[in-house]
């Protein structure tokens, strides 16, 4: 068995049942976005970007069926 990313939080205090458990990433961090923020541009293609839920199939497409009906260019398979 494998296990993926996984982190462990520790609380400094009790947690009350219902009570929203937040984190601050600090000053760095939104500085950081802030900047990405303001420079970013869109790639030149974003207009064809399509959501990989919008060609989400029961299937696989085959060698054939992409050559005629291929996956957007920002949608990627991969088989584990």
């Amino acid at each position: 068995d494998q296990v993926g990313l996984s982190l462990e939080y520790i609380a400094l205090r009790d947690i009350d049942e219902g009570e929203e458990v937040v984190m601050d990433y600090g000053p760095q961090w939104e500085e950081a976005w802030n900047e990405h923020a303001q420079q970013w541009k869109p790639l030149p293609e974003a207009n064809k970007y399509q959501r990989a839920e919008d060609v989400n199939e029961p299937y696989f497409r085959t060698v054939h069926e992409l050559g005629r009906r291929p996956y957007p260019t920002n949608v990627a398979t991969l088989c584990l």
